[in-house]
């Protein structure tokens, strides 16, 4: 069916994720966190913070990678960039754990 009307149709426009806010939130909510278990023993709320940084750290790097390109024209960046962030998450999460339990007592 012919269109009418004089504006031909445009793509639509995919906004970004709030990266810095989601992070910002989950780590401002870890502080929190072990904030209110440090009330009821130090060394619990340690564990906490250092194991919802492991979480969150990995989680920032892929994010970061995988919303590096957006659009159709850039789809094999955007498969390129999954794949190398999920391979940093990957290699991020190991040597945190590696350096926790190495250094930690």
């Amino acid at each position: 069916m012919a269109r009418q009307g004089g504006n031909p149709p445009q793509a639509a426009a995919i906004s970004r994720p709030p990266l810095v806010k989601i992070y910002g939130l989950q780590a401002g909510l870890l502080v929190l966190a072990a904030a209110g278990v440090m009330l009821v023993d130090v060394a619990s709320a340690k564990a906490l913070l250092i194991g919802g940084l492991i979480s969150v750290l990995p989680n920032a790097y892929f994010a970061r990678m995988a919303f590096r390109h957006r659009g159709s024209r850039a789809a094999s960046e955007v498969s390129s960039a999954f794949k190398r962030g999920e391979a940093g998450k990957f290699v991020l999460t190991v040597s945190l754990f590696a350096i926790v339990f190495s250094t930690v007592p």
